[in-house]
């Protein structure tokens, strides 16, 4: 409770003259300054400043030492400092070279080098390396530099194949005995997690900055048109070059590749900050097996096109339910028709878990392998009584056909929602 004083008023009195006011004030200060000076000192040395006045002071009694994990190396040193060191030799530089033609001024065509960069990372002691399609998927010619404990060495790669939608690509150097990099499960992952981000933004190799797990599940389009979902979303820095580079926690595992940082500022809007997305370990080491063995990427498929409940439609389609997917499309021959999945279905639960937030549907899809099977609950509206019934449905997951995916990358089965989801740059060789 504040404390609230009353004065009297009194007859007013002679006071002490100004000169002898400021005299007395400078002594008075000067007396302040030289004991405060000693004060602070002595409680630096004490760690007793107080939090009121914005200054800390961190103490380590020694009962909550800083945590370690065990990578090699060994010593005292923080988690940050180890997982950067551990992941040193499985972080390479890439360099990619396209020669563009371009016209003369009379009528002829010349060569264009244009030049990129990127980041990559060792997924086998053989010289196989994963990292974005967009940094080495369409180059003409591609260098990889390694850093060995004797020295950096560049080597020339081959690619072995890719997928432009998934973003991700694997390149095969000729080389042994590389340290690969170990992948952790990106299904366990929370809000809130320390991640490290490692890469060669604008060509200062090996950077590392830090940061948290922003979300999960996000959905994105892309400047290329590319539609890619659950993404990992994080504040850690991520800038050109960092491109394929890895997204790891604080065990030394990746559990992400970096691939595109959302900007903002369209139509004269504010500029974003620190919000880059990655794609989860688990798809990207399916990818990576898939990659070696076919050349290609194989792509889950439901056989359903479908809208995100929001609350307008459920008051307009007096929908029983405040979250899930609307089927607006059932495909003919797909898992979804063998299933049962009729068009109207309201899709509520995807193998137990409830369908919250944008694309859940389509997350809970692109968690799945060709062959798996995923189990939904949804409600259908029965005409005869009038009522919504509760039905499950049992898919397997098929691998997606050409003319679908064909489909998905031109927008023709987007829904109008969708179409309008922030857009995110994943940058042209690796910029």
């Amino acid at each position: 409770m504040d404390e609230q004083l009353e004065y009297q008023a009194r007859p007013p009195r002679r006071g002490p003259s100004m000169a002898a006011v400021v005299f007395t004030a400078l002594l008075f200060g000067l007396i302040a300054g030289f004991g405060g000076t000693i004060l602070a000192v002595w409680a630096m040395q004490h760690n007793y400043l107080p939090a009121q006045l914005g200054i800390t002071q961190p103490v380590n009694t020694g009962d909550d030492p800083a945590p370690v994990i065990s990578l090699p190396g060994g010593g005292e040193q923080s988690d940050f400092v180890r997982v950067a060191d551990a992941l040193d030799e499985s972080v390479v530089f890439i360099n990619t070279t396209n020669e563009v033609p371009v016209p003369t001024w009379f009528g002829g065509v010349d060569t264009q080098v244009r030049k990129g960069m990127g980041t990559g990372i060792i997924v086998s002691a053989d010289g196989y390396i994963l990292t974005n399609y967009h940094v080495a998927g369409d180059a003409d010619r591609t260098s990889v530099t390694v850093m060995h404990q004797s020295g950096k060495k560049e080597y020339a790669a081959k690619l072995i194949g890719g997928d432009a939608q998934l973003d991700l690509a694997v390149l095969k150097i000729e080389a042994s005995s590389l340290r690969a990099a170990r992948f952790g499960d990106s299904n366990a992952l929370k809000p809130g997690e320390w991640v490290m981000a490692i890469g060669n933004p604008f060509g200062f190799e090996h950077t590392v900055s830090v940061g948290v797990i922003s979300a999960l599940g996000r959905y994105l389009d892309t400047s290329a048109a590319t539609r890619m979902r659950d993404l990992i979303q994080t504040d850690a820095a991520i800038n050109p070059g960092n491109s394929g580079g890895p997204l790891v926690n604080m065990r030394g595992e990746v559990i992400g590749i970096n691939t595109a940082v959302y900007v903002g500022g369209g139509n004269g809007g504010p500029q974003a900050n620190s919000i880059g997305f990655a794609i989860p370990s688990n798809r990207a080491k399916k990818a990576v097996e898939q990659i070696r063995k076919t050349g290609r990427v194989q792509y889950p498929y439901l056989g359903v096109g479908f809208i995100d409940i929001t609350e307008e439609m459920r008051r307009e389609l007096h929908l029983p339910v405040k979250q899930g997917a609307v089927v607006n499309k059932v495909y003919p021959e797909s898992p979804a028709e063998k299933a049962g999945i009729q068009q109207g279905d309201v899709i509520v639960k995807a193998d137990g878990k409830a369908l919250f937030g944008k694309d859940a549907l389509g997350s809970a899809i692109a968690k799945k392998g060709v062959g798996d099977i995923l189990t939904l609950e949804l409600r259908r509206w029965d005409e005869h009584t009038a009522k919504w019934d509760t039905k499950t449905a049992q898919a397997k997951i098929a691998d997606a056909p050409k003319e679908f995916l064909r489909s998905m990358q031109s927008g023709e089965e987007q829904p109008e929602e969708t179409r309008r989801q922030p857009r995110a740059l994943p940058f042209p060789f690796g910029f």
